[in-house]
């Protein structure tokens, strides 16, 4: 009996599934005296990270805590009503709430750094456009608990006060504030949006590019269909250790999409697309997880798209490229980042 936990412990995954993470490994034998004294610590940490029914012990504290007391056993994930989740890192909800402001000196910086890019871009002839995408709570603060309440200034207001007013700053938010009432445009248990969400966000670029490329026009919404599937919870769901199935509305679109977004992107290995039949020539897009949604859509038009996933311009690329436009898509709440964590690429 006393050997069960550790049979238990050996033969347990080699990986937390609801933590996304790998497990403590078995610590080796110690071969000197420093080894021996610090074995029992390691020892000790495999243990905790291996116990008998470890994963199932913690789903149901999540469960408990989910459904009888209405907590999050993660503090950067928020519960909020009818089953939605909130992303709270990162100042998410203190930022959306006006609680995490600029100060003068980052506000500037951002200012700055993004002017220097377009002027940088501009002089090579290319035409550069920054869409920030919305966190969920902007778009679906009525699925929030009681008490959570926006509030100004936020830091997309107050850099949209200081950049010029000819800058091609797009907030994604308005559109979809206006779509919401007609479909679904975020996931429920997921910090991201969904396919109709990434199709709104795309109507808005495509937009605002037609001052620069008349012959653009954006892609009808009546290609798509609806249907209700049965997917995996999603990313915050993995946070807070609930993973299950549950139904999303899913939209399917028709034949006059010709690129499918990817099932897997690999950070490191850039998303090239070429579309012959495109009206336009070459796009450069640098993007987080949100533009992944954007990439079959914008492929659309152009002849030749290629999507980095890079938190800044790669001006190494641009050169390389020499693109028509440079989209730079950036989720709302890493303007709450300090600046040289997001836009460090030197301007040359």
């Amino acid at each position: 009996m006393l050997w069960t936990p550790l049979l238990f412990g050996w033969l347990a995954p080699r990986r937390a599934l609801f933590e996304n993470r790998s497990l403590t490994a078995f610590p080796s034998l110690p071969t000197n005296l420093p080894g021996v004294l610090r074995y029992p610590g390691k020892f000790a940490n495999w243990l905790s990270d291996t116990f008998p029914f470890r994963g199932g012990l913690i789903q149901l504290h999540t469960q408990l805590s989910g459904s009888l007391l209405r907590t999050s056993p993660n503090a950067d994930v928020v519960i909020g009503k009818e089953g939605w989740l909130f992303y709270a890192g990162e100042y998410a909800l203190a930022g959306w709430s006006g609680l995490h402001p600029f100060d003068q000196q980052e506000l500037y910086a951002w200012r700055d750094a993004l002017v220097a890019r377009q002027k940088a871009l501009a002089a090579q002839g290319i035409r550069y456009l920054v869409y920030i995408a919305p966190d969920k709570q902007r778009i679906y603060p009525e699925y929030l608990p009681d008490g959570y309440r926006p509030g100004t200034p936020t830091r997309l207001e107050q850099l949209q006060a200081v950049l010029p007013t000819d800058f091609p700053l797009l907030d994604g938010g308005p559109d979809l504030l206006a779509a919401k009432s007609m479909r679904r445009l975020y996931l429920r248990t997921d910090s991201h949006w969904n396919e109709m969400g990434a199709f709104v966000g795309y109507e808005t670029v495509i937009t605002a590019m037609q001052k620069w490329f008349g012959q653009i026009h954006p892609i009808s919404m009546g290609i798509f269909r609806e249907a209700m599937t049965t997917v995996p919870s999603g990313d915050l769901s993995v946070m807070i250790n609930r993973l299950e199935q549950i139904q999303e509305p899913s939209w399917f679109n028709d034949k006059s999409i010709r690129f499918k977004r990817p099932k897997v992107i690999d950070p490191k290995v850039p998303v090239d697309i070429v579309n012959d039949r495109a009206d336009l020539e070459t796009a450069l897009i640098f993007h987080d997880s949100f533009g992944v949604g954007l990439m079959p859509f914008i492929a659309h038009h152009f002849r030749h798209a290629v999507f980095i996933h890079h938190k800044d311009v790669d001006m190494a690329r641009v050169q390389a490229m020499r693109p028509q436009v440079v989209i730079h898509e950036i989720i709302e709440r890493r303007l709450n980042r300090p600046l040289e964590k997001e836009l460090a690429e030197p301007v040359k």
